[in-house]
């Protein structure tokens, strides 16, 4: 398990990993409702998690 944790952070570290919610957006419009709460995105809060209601958008570029 720590072999593969630690060669997970070496390839992870060759990439610029950032949200991509405003891109989502733009292709998708932005939910009334149960999308926000007080200006601010909602998640989904199940009874042993916590996580982004439609996913985490990501935008995954190599470093040069």
């Amino acid at each position: 398990m720590l072999e593969m944790k630690i060669v997970m952070v070496l390839v992870a570290r060759k990439f610029d990993i950032c949200g991509a919610f405003e891109e989502r957006d733009r292709l998708v419009g932005r939910g009334k409702g149960l999308d926000t709460a007080y200006g601010d995105r909602a998640y989904q809060i199940l009874v042993a998690s916590a996580k982004p209601k439609h996913g985490m958008p990501m935008t995954v570029k190599k470093v040069v």
